[in-house]
Order: C-alpha cells, then structure tokens, then sequence
C-alpha cells in the first residue's frame, strides 16, 4: 500500500446508562401491565395524554 496502512477515525466511546426498576410482583403480571392500553391511558390521565392512535 502506497503510504501505509490506512487510520480508522476513533469515535469517542458511547456513554451506557444502566436502570434497575425492582417490582415486588411475578413478572407474568408485571409483562401483561405493560402491554395493557388501560393502564397507560389511566396513569396519561392527569396528564391529558393519550395512546397513538386513540
């Protein structure tokens, strides 16, 4: 290769942030709340919010 091998630009590297939520319930339960649109729409309540689409 005519001048060397070619540098790769490094791109600084990417904050993680890590969040832990423990829920005192089956995670059964904890998975069918949140898909349920009923629970979302009562907690958007005082908010005035609303699903798309609704």
């Amino acid at each position: 290769m005519r001048g060397g091998p070619k540098r790769r630009r490094t791109e600084p590297p990417v904050p993680v942030l890590e969040l832990t939520t423990v829920i005192a319930a089956p995670r059964e339960v904890v998975f069918d709340l949140a898909r349920s649109v009923e629970l979302h729409v009562d907690s958007l309540a005082h908010t005035g919010g609303r699903p798309a689409g609704a």
